[in-house]
């Protein structure tokens, strides 16, 4: 199915934590488990990374690569930001020992630092 340039421009434009790019508002209506929903949006991301390749072998002008690769970066960023949400409330809600708590507080700090490098 071929898509149409103005459709396409629309895929471009969208970043993370906009309204269109779907994963908060996923995330918080989805009546399934949030994995669920996460995987989902992996595997959109997924299909946006092969499309990439295409238009590689396609030889698509450079600016078209490179706005399908902004997408697919932030699109993970949105799928990471969610991942670092949910671990920051299961760090922070199940703890109630304050040894405990600095432990888990540690650890979420630990994953940003890795995330944010």
């Amino acid at each position: 199915m071929a898509v149409k340039k103005s459709e396409r421009k629309e895929k471009t434009t969208r970043k993370a934590g906009d309204p269109a790019s779907g994963i908060e508002e996923e995330l918080e209506s989805s009546e399934e488990n949030p994995i669920a929903a996460l995987g989902r949006r992996m595997n959109r991301i997924q299909g946006q990374v092969v499309g990439i390749g295409k238009m590689i072998e396609d030889q698509r002008t450079c600016v078209d690569i490179l706005n399908q690769i902004s997408a697919v970066k932030s699109a993970l960023d949105g799928v990471a930001m969610a991942i670092l949400e949910k671990q920051a409330y299961q760090c922070f809600q199940e703890t109630v020992d304050p040894d405990e708590s600095k432990r888990s507080l540690q650890e979420f700090i630990d994953i940003v630092r890795k995330y944010a490098r």
